[in-house]
């Protein structure tokens, strides 16, 4: 009765007939359970670190395209669509990239926003929860930090400070 689709489209040819086979195990004639497709905020346009909502312009990206098709084919079948921010925990994260590589290029009071896993895994609880709805639905921490806020956030931890480094 419900169904979370939540596997990564890299290396899948087809990944919207994965999703379409997922769908086929989902039966949503009784209105009794739901099916719940994980996809990514990354398919918006937005590059600048502006806000985004559900309904922002979205990429053309072959991998934007590749999660849209699988978006598409969820809505079309009544299913509910969350778009996650960037995951994160303490451990991994985009600041674990940023330490590793020692600088970034972008902007760093460019905003980003980010949800962290457990929030991303209650989300889609939350959503398998209720009724069956055609609808997308954005995941993200409340509040998005900029660059420079989050490497200033993990850099408190031992693991990221300048003496472990």
């Amino acid at each position: 009765k419900h169904v979370l689709f939540c596997a990564p489209p890299g290396g899948n040819d087809d990944y919207a007939a994965e999703v379409g086979s997922a769908l086929r195990m989902w039966d949503s004639g009784d209105g009794d359970g739901a099916f719940v497709f994980t996809s990514s905020a990354g398919v918006y346009a937005e590059q600048g670190g502006g806000m985004v909502r559900e309904g922002s312009a979205v990429g053309a990206s072959p991998r934007a395209q590749r999660l849209l098709d699988a978006e598409r084919r969820t809505l079309d079948a009544g299913g509910t669509v969350l778009r996650l921010a960037g995951l994160y925990t303490l451990e991994r994260g985009a600041h674990s990239a940023w330490f590793k590589m020692g600088s970034v290029a972008s902007s760093p009071q460019t905003l980003i926003n980010q949800v962290h896993y457990d929030d991303a895994a209650a989300a889609a609880v939350a959503a398998l929860l209720r009724p069956a709805r055609a609808e997308v639905l954005v995941v993200a921490d409340d509040k998005p930090l900029s660059r420079a806020d989050i490497c200033a956030q993990a850099s408190r931890l031992p693991r990221f400070s300048q003496s472990e480094r």
